[in-house]
Formats: C-alpha cells, structure tokens, sequence
C-alpha cells in the first residue's frame, strides 16, 4: 500500500514537474519521498527540479543523498558530476563522472562529459582519452566528436581536429557548431581560404546567430580585411545583449581594432568604451585603447590607459612592452627599459621588443647593450624587424668607421 501510494505521489509530482511548475513538484518530491523513502529516482528528479529553479547547491544535496542511498546508481553519480560541476567543484564532479562511467560502462555520455570536464582543468590528455572512450561506445556521437575536436585545435592540433569535424557534418549537416569549429580548425591549420569561405558559408546560413558572425568576423580581422569585418562585428554586436560579457566584450574590442586600423580612431575609441562600461578593468580593452591612442600621438592619455590595464592585470606581457614604447616616446628611458624587461620576464619577448629595447639602449649611450638586442632582432623571422634591426647596427658600424681614424690621428 505504501509503495503503490508513494509511487501516485511520484506521478503527480512529475506531471507539475513536466508542466514546469517546480516548486509545487518538489514539495510533491518530497511527499513521495516521506511515504516511500526507497524511490531513489525520485531525489534524482527533485535535484533536477531544484536546478531548474537555479538551486544548484541544493541539487547537489539531494543527489549526494541519492548516492549515499544507492552507490551503484550511475545515473545518480553522473547527474552528481554535472551540479557539481555548475557549482564549480571540478575535481569531485571529475570523480563523479567516473564512477558514473565505471557503474555504467556501455553507456557513451559519461565518458563525453568526463572529457569536457577534464579539458576545463587542462588535463588534455586524461580528457582525449575519455572523449575516445565515449567515441568507441558511439562513434557517430557528433557532440563528442566536435568537443574532441574542439580541444585538439586549442592544444594546436587542428589537423587531427580537421577529420573529426568533417565526420559530425557528414552525418548531421545542420550542426552548427561542427561547421564553425571546422572553419576555426582550418585556419589553424593553414588551409585559410577554405576556413575563411566555410566562416563565410556559415554566416550566411546563419545570419542571426552573433557567435556564427562573431567567429567569422574574428578571422578576418586576423586577416587584415577591416572593412569587411565591420559590417559582421557589428551585426553581431546588435543582435547579442551586453550580459553576454566576455564575447560582447571581445567583439566590441576587434571591431575596435578594425576601425583603429582604417584610420577611424573616434569610432575605435567609442568601441572600447562600450566595452570598458561592462568591464571598466578588462586589462585587453585597455591595452588596446592604449594602442589606440599611442597611434594618436596622445601620448600621455595612452601611458595613463597601460598603467589602468597593469593595476587590473600585472601579468600580461604585451602591455608592459607597450607601456615601454610610449614611456620611450615621451623620453623616460629607465622606466622603458624596466617596462620591456617585465615583458620579458612575462614570456613577451619577439624581435619588436628586442628592437625596441635597443633603441632606448642607444638613447641613452649604451650602443654595446644595444647591439646585443639588435642582432637578436636581425636573426629573427620577423622580416620588417628584421630589417629595421639590420640598419640601426650598419649605422653603429659607418659612425665607427668614421671615428677610429680621428682617434687614430689624436
């Protein structure tokens, strides 16, 4: 009698459950559960009630119940994995999801989202072995394998991503996702005219989805096609809410970008003030308003912005370097040459640096100091630096040449 009664209480509380009301189906939850404690499935559902109500805490609560309950309930693990993992506990909810995988061996979606786990954490490798897992289980999973290849493009291995995402079209070509992570893998790879016409191909057919034209706009900023990345940044712009913070930011930063390189500095500068009004400490925004405005000659204004951008975040090399070239315009040598060896330091270090550096070296009389970084800048690969750095060290050479014979003469 208990069971068949716990078991009507059951089926009311998922009828309000399923019409979307989850308050009224908790507390029906809840009264199945005190009439029939032994319905582990129920605080299974209750905890997926609770997280539709955003009571994600709460949700883990309740299957941490259902798993004490009955400890080879994968289900009850796998869906413990997931709240904890919204709640930010990565290494449990990682815990979690194996012994969901373990309890249920046949089933491909643990080891799916063991590997978007892990890949979160940087555990690349633990994370490709689980998505393969789950693609010996279900080799067609498109899912898994656009988040497979979605990691291997990251960790730079976007020709073995390039396969896989061809496979999750091949068998569903309405997949978004795989289309524009295919783009992405493409332009990594090198193959950029197929990448950018796939980008392209992918905007059209989806003409108001903002992180479609976001992806392809991001590209051809890469690709210095300015003029033609604005209409999509901004379409993009228009179509997303600025609650959307990081991406919104992003794209208002490169359309920034985009207007500062044609010459449009009002129009960049008011990009990266929509921007800084949702994140006034976003040490990117502010390092390329600094750009912006050192581009500008507004020296000072620009010196102020990369100081704003280091007090947010200390630790990006590329704005030390840069704070160093305007410090350098305006004659603050030593403050330069502090700036460009925190770069260093940082892991910023290319041939512009080591140019540059070279030149603050000469400003202030230190030429031997200076051939050092400019012989380093000529070695490089960067050809315009390259050979920037090869004529400042022929100069140094010709004054030579002309001194040693007066000072022979003396």
């Amino acid at each position: 009698m208990t069971k068949s009664t716990g078991m009507r209480a059951y089926q009311a509380a998922r009828r309000l459950d399923c019409d979307g009301k989850y308050t009224l189906a908790i507390d029906g939850y809840d009264h199945a559960l005190s009439i029939n404690p032994k319905l582990n499935n129920v605080r299974i559902y209750k905890a997926l009630a609770l997280g539709k109500l955003d009571r994600n805490t709460d949700a883990v609560v309740e299957l941490q119940k259902a798993v004490e309950f009955d400890p080879q309930d994968a289900i009850a693990h796998y869906n413990l994995g997931f709240f904890l993992q919204e709640t930010g506990n990565m290494v449990v909810a990682i815990e979690a999801y194996r012994n969901a995988s373990d309890l249920n061996p046949e089933d491909p979606d643990a080891p799916c989202v063991l590997g978007d786990a892990l890949k979160d954490l940087e555990q690349y490798a633990e994370a490709e072995a689980a998505y393969r897992k789950a693609l010996n289980l279900a080799p067609d999973d498109t899912c898994t394998l656009n988040n497979l290849a979605l990691m291997l493009t990251e960790i730079g291995r976007p020709n073995e991503s390039i396969p896989l995402l061809r496979h999750a079209l091949y068998i569903d070509g309405n997949y978004c996702l795989a289309e524009v992570n295919l783009g992405d893998a493409l332009y990594e790879a090198g193959e950029t005219e197929e990448a950018l016409t796939r980008l392209a191909a992918a905007a059209n057919r989806y003409p108001d989805n903002p992180w479609v034209l976001r992806q392809y706009a991001f590209r051809l900023v890469q690709e210095g096609r300015y003029e033609d990345c604005i209409e999509t940044f901004t379409r993009a712009i228009s179509l997303e809410s600025a609650d959307l913070g990081l991406d919104h930011i992003e794209a208002l930063r490169n359309l920034g970008i985009a207007y500062d390189n044609l010459d449009r500095p009002a129009d960049a500068e008011r990009c990266y003030r929509q921007a800084l009004l949702i994140d006034p400490n976003d040490a990117h925004v502010l390092n390329s308003l600094g750009v912006s405005y050192g581009w500008d000659d507004r020296n000072e204004e620009a010196i102020d912005v990369y100081r704003q951008a280091i007090a947010a975040d200390p630790l990006i090399g590329i704005v030390h370097f840069n704070l160093g070239i305007q410090l350098r315009k305006v004659g603050k040598y030593e403050e330069a040459l502090h700036e460009f060896d925190t770069s260093i330091e940082l892991g910023y270090d290319d041939a512009d640096l080591r140019y540059n550096r070279g030149c603050v070296y000469e400003d202030i009389g230190r030429i031997d100091l200076a051939l050092i970084d400019w012989h380093l800048a000529a070695s490089s690969d960067e050809p315009d630096t390259a050979e920037l750095a090869r004529q400042a060290i022929e100069s140094v050479e010709i004054i030579d040449q002309a001194i040693e014979p007066l000072t022979a003469t003396n």
